[in-house]
């Protein structure tokens, strides 16, 4: 198993870390991070987007797929692209406003 002193080593000799994510942020790592990273990733990426780890599995799964969550006047799920969506941006994706398209957005009550 890798080590913090390894990676100090590695560091000194010139080595850079960095990371490319499932949505294609490439993050430049500590050898801290680097150990982080690999204990768990999504923790690490929760954490480095300033999220709970809930609100970034939220988000991650949203992002893969940023279609409405309203309902067709058939009852349907709309599934009309959500919008505005920035996959680049983490954001905590609430329910009922961040997951859906203009039309239905607007349907929603904001008391």
């Amino acid at each position: 198993m890798i080590n913090k002193r390894d990676l100090i080593e590695l560091k000194k000799r010139g080595i850079k870390f960095a990371i490319l994510s499932d949505f294609g942020w490439n993050l430049n790592l500590t050898p801290n991070e680097v150990l982080r990273f690999i204990s768990d990733p999504e923790k690490f990426y929760a954490d480095r987007c300033g999220m709970s780890l809930r609100d970034y599995r939220t988000w991650k799964e949203f992002a893969r797929n940023p279609q409405c969550t309203g309902t067709t006047k058939k009852g349907e799920r709309c599934n009309n692209g959500a919008h505005p969506f920035d996959p680049w941006n983490p954001q905590i994706v609430i329910k009922g406003i961040d997951d859906r398209c203009l039309l239905h957005k607007e349907k929603v009550s904001t008391k």
